[in-house]
């Protein structure tokens, strides 16, 4: 977790040098915040070290983000939209950050290959 703050400083740096929006910079902030917290408080019940990689690339007008992690097998894909019905205390815990992702962002695609979780997110340059 204490790595997060280095990620996202240096994410934001990069893509301000490439002039990219402030709008797009936030999707970005916000899906790396949401799906590394995930993977750190809930892919791992060891105190073993392990290692996310994270990538990310402009390509065709969009920002392609790859996070590949060795946690638990979890495709946010196949998770619920949350119920965001009722008042804000009477709602069940959690989904919310997942369901801004999904609204912030163009796509994602999902695949568990050789242990491995692998997340590609899609955002477009606005």
């Amino acid at each position: 977790m204490s790595e997060l703050s280095s990620l996202f400083a240096m994410t934001r740096d990069l893509l301000e040098k490439e002039n990219i929006s402030s709008h797009t910079i936030y999707a970005v902030d916000l899906s790396l915040e949401e799906m590394l917290t995930n993977i750190i408080k809930y892919g791992y019940d060891d105190k073993k070290t392990h290692e996310i990689l994270v990538n990310a690339a402009i390509e065709d007008k969009q920002i392609v983000i790859s996070i590949e992690d060795d946690g638990h097998e979890f495709n946010p894909l196949e998770r619920p939209e949350a119920d965001l019905s009722g008042q804000v205390m009477e709602r069940q815990i959690g989904g919310v950050g997942l369901h801004l992702t999904r609204k912030m962002v163009k796509s994602m695609e999902y695949k568990r290959d050789n242990n491995k979780n692998i997340l590609k997110i899609f955002i477009d340059i606005k």
